[in-house]
């Protein structure tokens, strides 16, 4: 149990260290002459890290029916996490920040509003979610597209808040 802990915290501090790589890009971005190219490029860049990770430097399972590796029990998955299960918390989180850069990358990039970067980043976790079960490198797990689909809106709500921001240093000016 100890190092499935210590296993989530090592990817939830790679995770940091790819926001505050984008973080930097994005910095680097807005004195760019095409931002949004650059930042469109990160963007694809992060979720072909996000692929890589959660799809093929997994191991394909052995399974006797596909029905072995999905899960749809949303509720429960998420009560198990609640009920002292550390590494389950840990999941959790790392799922919400794993999207969290779509979240605001998104509508950098092509300015999205926030159902359509929503929808989007409900797509992105579906197909992975998909790629996993059709490969065997992992479960299909609703409380997954769930979470994920929760960092996006957290992320676009990242966003807001820096556009918000942003607006308000400028009109001080």
């Amino acid at each position: 149990m100890i190092n499935t802990i210590f296993h989530q915290l090592r990817l939830i501090s790679l995770t940091w260290w790819i926001a505050i790589g984008i973080a930097a890009a994005i910095l680097f971005a807005v004195h760019h002459k095409n931002k949004h190219q650059l930042l469109g490029n990160i963007l694809l860049v992060y979720l072909a890290i996000v692929f890589a990770s959660t799809v093929l430097s997994r191991t394909p399972v052995r399974h006797d029916a596909l029905s072995d590796l999905v899960n749809f029990d949303l509720l429960g998955t998420w009560a198990s996490r609640f009920a002292g299960n550390d590494s389950g918390r840990a999941e959790l989180l790392l799922n919400f920040f794993m999207l969290m850069p779509v979240g605001f990358l998104l509508p950098l990039s092509f300015s999205k509003r926030f159902w359509e970067t929503i929808f989007i980043g409900f797509l992105v976790t579906l197909a992975i979610e998909s790629l996993q079960l059709t490969t065997g490198r992992g479960w299909f797990e609703l409380s997954d597209i769930v979470d994920n689909t929760i960092g996006v809106a957290i992320g676009y709500g990242c966003y807001s808040i820096g556009k918000a921001l942003r607006r308000g240093f400028v009109h001080d000016k």
